[in-house]
């Protein structure tokens, strides 16, 4: 009789924690003024790509790779998700609020 460990590292690749995408970034000098909160990598990579994109290219904004002509259901679902992975209340990442701000108006 073999016994398993309760979660086995091929789960999440390896030992998780620092090197996962959801791991909380460190918040250096200026990087989250006043906020007691933390974000994780990935939802300051969302924020920082939408701002990067151009406001007029909506399709790159939620995350599309151009206009293929997606269903009105592939864009809704684009845009909510995308709007929700910048949403203030729940990324706390300072350039969060102001993603969702761009991304809101835009659309």
């Amino acid at each position: 009789m073999s016994s398993q460990p309760a979660a086995g590292p091929s789960l999440n690749g390896g030992g998780g924690g620092s090197g996962s995408p959801e791991a909380p970034a460190q918040n250096g000098p200026g990087d989250n003024p006043g906020s007691s909160g933390s974000y994780t990598v990935s939802q300051k990579a969302e924020a920082d790509r939408i701002l990067s994109c151009n406001p007029k290219n909506w399709y790159a904004i939620i995350g599309l790779d151009g206009s293929e002509g997606y269903s009105n259901e592939v864009v809704d679902l684009a845009y909510a998700k995308t709007l929700q992975s910048v949403d203030p209340d729940k990324n706390l990442y300072e350039k969060a609020k102001q993603a969702f701000e761009s991304e809101y108006k835009t659309l």
